[in-house]
């Protein structure tokens, strides 16, 4: 997959971003956390997350258990922002949607490449209140080898 990803006509996807890019700053406030906890490693692990630290993104966040047996992404962990839009998904495959195969490729790019990316995506298609979202990808690694969880944040407006 490299460094190209395919793209549909409602996402633009940021491979390098600056933080003039970022839409919310709870976002920008995430990533720098991110990058605060690699500690001279490409990405953290899950394990060096203080959850008390996320508690003003917890409704904006999503996690997910990466299952590189079967390129699977597990919802374990998804915000109440993001219920609101998209409905409780915790525990359920994001594989067993065909509607997020764009966003199983860009997850894949994340794991293969073990680097966060940032997208913007218009939303018109959702009959919901929001237009856009834009979200934050993180990958997180207990090996630093081997990403086996993301962290995504999301601003919808």
């Amino acid at each position: 997959m490299g460094g190209k990803l395919a793209m549909n006509n409602n996402t633009k996807l940021l491979l390098d971003f600056t933080d003039r890019d970022f839409t919310a700053p709870h976002q920008l406030e995430l990533y720098n956390y991110w990058l605060s906890l690699r500690n001279g490693r490409k990405m953290p692990s899950r394990s060096d997350i203080q959850i008390e630290q996320l508690k003003g993104y917890l409704p904006s966040i999503m996690l997910f258990d990466f299952d590189n047996n079967n390129d699977a992404f597990i919802f374990r962990l998804i915000g109440t922002y993001c219920v609101d839009l998209y409905g409780e998904q915790t525990g359920k495959s994001v594989n067993d949607f065909a509607e997020h195969e764009p966003a199983i490729e860009r997850l894949l790019w994340c794991v293969q490449n073990q680097k966060p990316y940032y997208a913007i995506k218009n939303l018109g298609n959702i009959d919901k209140k929001y237009i856009n979202t834009s979200f934050i990808v993180l990958p997180l690694s207990e090996d630093d080898k081997n990403v086996n969880k993301i962290l995504a944040s999301h601003h919808f407006y």
